[in-house]
């Protein structure tokens, strides 16, 4: 008899993760790594899937894959936020627009003072770790 879809490759996302969260735990963090690439090429917009490559990059001292995959979820994040959708009404959007000067989340301009999570989150941690790069490193004695 023939098995059908036998191919690990074929896995669902949630198993992935999952064996992903094994790995962790049994300290493979490389093979952990390799298994949140694999998922993040299924959601790009996964934004647990960036926190956890953030901090194993973080664990395992690779700053500059960090950068990499920081930099590539603000793309991604970015992307999906500035698509523009289906224009509101113009009454919804006058209310829209006073409400969001009386909260102070816009300047006079209307452009927004604050950015959506995750992304002001992740650009605080760039800063960060574009700032250990540019450290030259220390020596030990």
């Amino acid at each position: 008899m023939k098995l059908v879809h036998s191919d690990k490759t074929l896995q669902s996302v949630e198993e992935m993760l999952s064996l992903a969260r094994q790995h962790e735990q049994d300290d493979e963090k490389e093979k952990a790594i390799a298994l949140y690439l694999k998922i993040l090429k299924r959601q790009p917009r996964n934004e647990k899937i960036y926190d956890r490559l953030m901090i194993l990059y973080r664990k395992t001292r690779q700053p500059q894959k960090e950068l990499d995959i920081i930099t590539s979820g603000i793309k991604a994040f970015e992307e999906f936020y500035s698509k523009k959708l289906k224009a509101p009404p113009a009454k919804i959007a006058r209310l829209s627009a006073a409400l969001l000067k009386a909260t102070g989340l816009v300047d006079k301009k209307g452009k927004n003072l604050y950015a959506p999570e995750p992304l002001g989150r992740w650009e605080r941690r760039r800063v960060l770790v574009e700032k250990k790069l540019d450290q030259p490193r220390k020596r030990r004695k």
